[in-house]
């Protein structure tokens, strides 16, 4: 993980350009760390099932690529690369996760990868490497330092990140926050539901939990 940055010109004036600063601010780019080529066969894609049961998909992955929901987008198979983060704040702040965008990059051809935001002041769950894919598709590719995800953070704050161990009882908490929408609506927007969450203290609870397995 690290800032948006990259080479300039001799005499480049991006970095003083308003227009880009506030468009990179708090702009994060998380990277591979390892590589990882394999083939995909596009008729295992044809085959997966389109209900909800969980469904890893055969390659020489390292990582490996699974499924485990209906194709969201028509035209579209939408899989996961067997990847993902947590992450929380000590206090409300806005986190958006897209493609990478500066430079573009994808793992997969003509892939979409599933965007989104979120509190991380209020809403604990995973974040995963979320692909629509062509039913064409028959390839990954990524190297080490490739870029996976950017994430912005909106907040004029210091931003510092730490490191926490995953542990039962938070694998326990991301299963309730998951599992809010079957609960309690599927209807309900991210305002209602971070209520909710507020209501019963589950941010705090997480904070306490994450604070006990910091690990620097």
């Amino acid at each position: 993980m690290s800032f948006i940055h990259g080479e300039k010109t001799p005499g480049s004036f991006m970095s003083q350009c308003p227009a880009m600063k506030d468009t990179l601010k708090n702009v994060f780019v998380f990277k591979s760390a390892l590589d990882d080529h394999f083939d995909i066969n596009p008729q295992d894609l044809a085959n997966l099932k389109q209900d909800d049961t969980m469904e890893f998909i055969h390659t020489e992955s390292i990582v490996g690529l699974r499924k485990y929901r209906p194709n969201q987008l028509k035209g579209y198979i939408n899989i996961m690369y067997n990847m993902g983060w947590f992450f929380f704040a000590d206090q409300p702040v806005v986190a958006k996760m897209t493609a990478p965008y500066y430079p573009s990059f994808s793992p997969i051809k003509n892939a979409l990868f599933a965007a989104g935001e979120f509190n991380i002041g209020k809403w604990f769950r995973g974040f995963d490497m979320d692909f629509h894919v062509p039913p064409e598709t028959d390839r990954f590719d990524i190297d080490v330092d490739d870029p996976l995800f950017f994430m912005e953070l909106e907040t004029d704050k210091k931003i510092v990140f730490k490191r926490f161990l995953l542990t039962d009882e938070l694998v326990k908490m991301s299963a309730e926050f998951s599992t809010a929408p079957a609960k309690y609506g599927r209807h309900k927007t991210l305002e209602e539901r971070y209520e909710l969450s507020d209501d019963v203290e589950y941010p705090a609870m997480v904070l306490k939990l994450i604070k006990d397995a910091a690990v620097d």
